[in-house]
């Protein structure tokens, strides 16, 4: 299990993807590799939150930070619409 858990905690790329086969190989039942996915899950939220928290944190005293802060907004409210019908979807900055 602990193999499977390790490959699911990998942030980026085919983690999740390889975890699922070796669980599948391993024999574990589909509950068991669903739950630990969430293990993992929960595990990347506490070690990456802070982090997130922290960069918002100095983004707000960092000039350089603030560039890219600024940088990464929509140019307008509702330049993102959150579905391709904008008709039907509201905007979360309207």
């Amino acid at each position: 299990m602990v193999p499977v858990l390790m490959l699911f905690l990998l942030p980026v790329g085919g983690g999740i993807p390889a975890g699922v086969l070796l669980a599948h190989a391993k024999g574990l039942a589909w509950p068991m590799t669903t739950g630990l996915y969430f293990v993992s899950d929960v595990i990347l939220a506490l070690a990456f939150e802070p982090v997130l928290r922290l960069l918002v944190a100095w983004g707000r005293k960092v000039p350089a930070l603030a560039r890219v802060t600024a940088a990464m907004k929509p140019p307008w409210p509702g330049a993102w619409p959150i579905s391709a019908a904008p008709e039907r979807a509201r905007s979360p900055w309207s």
